[in-house]
């Protein structure tokens, strides 16, 4: 059990009572999204069954879904959770996912430590197959032989590690959605930046309406309602493998939306709750029409078309006074050097995660933890944090000060860095309170590092490459 994990989960997850969870599950999943379409004898008609207890009686007439003995042995749940979710491939093209268990016995790739999550919902036209890693799962299930207070807790935890292993290999992921079975008990967890929320757990014999609305939901859920930045658009004009997809956002400045194309990612924080700062190096290619086209290249290159920037994500405290966007315009208004220059800074927008809601609105997790009781306020006593999707485009493009060639290059840079912030709060009045190595960055120049006014033997040490 990893106890980093346990420690920075328990203070912000919340467990949900059964008729809570039930509100929360029609309000991500309502029937009346999910069944726009049934089956009649294998075939897609263009009528709908209204209710997800109208499906499942529909299985069972069919003969799709039947009763099984009551066990409470692991292979018997794993059976049960199989059989629903494949023979509901029966729905045609409403079904665009699958589950997999080729994983329960083999390490998934991708990730430093060797886990194995018992399923993986994954979209079935990955040409991976059984090369998946973590990049490629959308959702996981944990499998225990049976539902007691020690399996509890364990299956949460380790729950808990493996969405960080998601948000951690997907750049431009903010949540993660799965189910654990213990024993004949499914439960239904999502984890984002502001905490988790789980389900009840149900009996999949005494509730298997409970088990199809979470299978047929995480099945046909959209990419913003299994935890995917909406904001972020993989480039199809361009031919790359599944690993080198381009993606694209749009960003405003100056009130003109311009294309900006994401080259690669510089860094990713490997926590769970929290901040999740991303940090990609980018290109800003274009303007953009209203209708959300690239205009650049008809009406010539816009001013800051081509120009390398950095972008950086963080899920933001919107309760603090200054943000990291303010800041830097107060410094770059300053005259400071050694600070990157504001290019543009927003609130990501979104449509409401609730299926129903189509309001536009600014990407918080406060909008997760109002879902279960449809009420602006938290559950008893517990704590969730408040967090905010920020985005920030800035330039020039920086390497993180590890990344150093040598041990001159590190002490210029130091030299730097002091000066800077001496500034800062000289010129700004703006005292750095939280310095660390991710705040330091080294910026390539034309010029050459030179040590000719220094004696010979010291001039080779600190050219010499590291």
């Amino acid at each position: 059990m990893d106890t980093l994990i346990e420690d920075n989960t328990q203070d912000v997850h919340w467990e949900l009572d059964e008729p809570s969870s039930k509100k929360f599950l029609e309000t991500l999943f309502p029937d009346d999204v999910l069944l726009v379409n049934s089956v009649e004898d294998g075939s897609i008609q263009d009528f709908s069954l209204g209710t997800i207890p109208s499906l499942l009686g529909h299985l069972r007439k069919a003969g799709h879904y039947g009763s099984m003995p009551k066990s409470p042995s692991r292979c018997a749940s794993s059976i049960k959770l199989s059989q629903v979710s494949d023979d509901s491939v029966c729905l045609g093209t409403i079904l665009v996912m699958g589950w997999d268990s080729f994983n329960s016995s083999v390490p998934l790739k991708g990730a430093a430590a060797n886990r194995k999550p018992d399923l993986l919902l994954s979209d079935i036209e990955s040409p991976n197959g059984h090369d998946a890693d973590w990049r490629d799962v959308i959702a996981f299930g944990e499998v225990k032989s049976k539902k007691d207070s020690k399996t509890l807790k364990s299956s949460y935890i380790e729950a808990a590690g493996k969405a960080a292993f998601i948000l951690y290999a997907q750049d431009g992921r903010h949540a993660v959605l799965c189910v654990r079975i213990l024993g004949t008990h499914i439960f239904f967890d999502i984890f984002d930046r502001g905490g988790s929320i789980s389900t009840a757990g149900f009996d999949i014999h005494d509730h298997p309406e409970v088990l199809l609305h979470i299978l047929l939901g995480l099945a046909t859920a959209s990419k913003l309602h299994v935890g995917f930045d909406s904001s972020i658009h993989v480039d199809s004009s361009v031919q790359h493998d599944w690993q080198t997809q381009r993606k694209r956002m749009t960003i405003l400045r100056d009130g003109v939306k311009i294309s900006v194309v994401l080259d690669y990612l510089i860094f990713i924080t490997d926590g769970l709750h929290g901040c999740g700062t991303t940090v990609w190096k980018a290109r800003m290619d274009s303007d953009v029409d209203p209708k959300g086209k690239s205009v650049g290249q008809k009406r010539g290159r816009s001013e800051g078309s081509g120009k390398d920037v950095v972008v950086k994500d963080c899920w933001i405290d919107p309760l603090r006074k200054y943000t990291e966007g303010m800041i830097l315009n107060m410094l770059n208004k300053a005259g400071m050097n050694g600070v990157p220059k504001l290019i543009s800074e927003e609130q990501v927008t979104i449509n409401h995660p609730s299926p129903t809601n189509h309001a536009i609105v600014n990407n918080s997790t406060h909008l997760l933890c109002t879902l279960p009781l449809q009420q602006q306020c938290p559950i008893g006593d517990l704590f969730y944090y408040l967090r905010v999707h920020s985005r920030l485009v800035m330039e020039p493009v920086g390497y993180l000060v590890t990344s150093f060639s040598c041990l001159g290059e590190l002490l210029v840079a130091f030299v730097d860095y002091v000066t800077a912030h001496q500034e800062a709060l000289e010129k700004a009045h703006i005292l750095h309170r939280d310095i660390s190595l991710l705040n330091l960055l080294l910026v390539l120049c034309q010029c050459a590092f030179n040590c000719e006014h220094l004696p010979g033997d010291v001039a080779i040490s600190l050219q010499r490459p590291v």
